[in-house]
């Protein structure tokens, strides 16, 4: 909490139904997984909560139990990458669109829907990145439903593709710091049945994505 307060007011999860576990301080979740979990959250690509009108600017995870013989690994993808791969007819046509970001997706009842632009600008390194994903991201608004399915189909795919992915071994009391303004990630569920434990906080966004 101390460190992620030299970023920013740190927040809350906006899911009514997450997979972690929520602790005595609302502002730490507990994710804890053993030989009795069935799901684990995090095993798909995302952008943090960006179903909120605001999402986290970013997330901090530390985790103290590891597997013994490695797995539970995290992917992240960068979408400054993601989006400079793109053709120039791509990104021109992409420009101006924007999609919906549905959180009932995910965590069931209760979270919120948010409208944000596909392509936005990181409000502070200022570069164009690409802002969907396939956990939350439901429909680009402007397009008929056959051609944002298939945009979107597109796009999730180009994503997450090996050139602007990047693979953290977590080790014993590690800690992962990501932008959730600019990366995706992926939490790798490799190693049942043993335990993966640890806590996370997020930090407060100050602005929705910049258009």
């Amino acid at each position: 909490m101390r460190l992620g307060r030299l970023f920013g007011e740190l927040g809350q999860h906006v899911g009514a139904r997450t997979k972690s576990r929520k602790t005595e301080n609302p502002l730490i979740n507990q994710f804890h997984y053993d030989e009795t979990t069935t799901q684990i959250a995090g095993d798909v690509w995302h952008t943090d909560q960006s179903c909120a009108a605001v999402p986290p600017l970013g997330s901090i995870l530390y985790n103290h139990i590891v597997p013994p013989d490695g797995g539970g690994d995290t992917m992240f993808a960068s979408m400054y990458c993601a989006y400079e791969a793109l053709s120039d007819p791509m990104k021109a046509f992409l420009e101006g669109l924007t999609a919906t970001h549905d959180g009932v997706k995910v965590f069931g009842v209760g979270p919120p829907i948010a409208v944000h632009p596909l392509i936005v600008r990181h409000p502070e390194s200022k570069k164009k990145l690409i802002y969907a994903n396939s956990s939350f991201t439901t429909k680009i608004n402007e397009l008929p439903a056959k051609e944002s399915s298939a945009v979107l189909r597109f796009l999730f795919d180009h994503i997450v593709q090996p050139e602007w992915t990047f693979r953290f071994r977590w080790r014993a009391h590690s800690i992962a710091f990501w932008d959730n303004r600019c990366t995706q990630h992926y939490a790798i569920p490799d190693y049942w049945p043993h335990v993966r434990s640890g806590f996370r906080v997020q930090i407060e966004g100050s602005a929705g994505p910049v258009a």
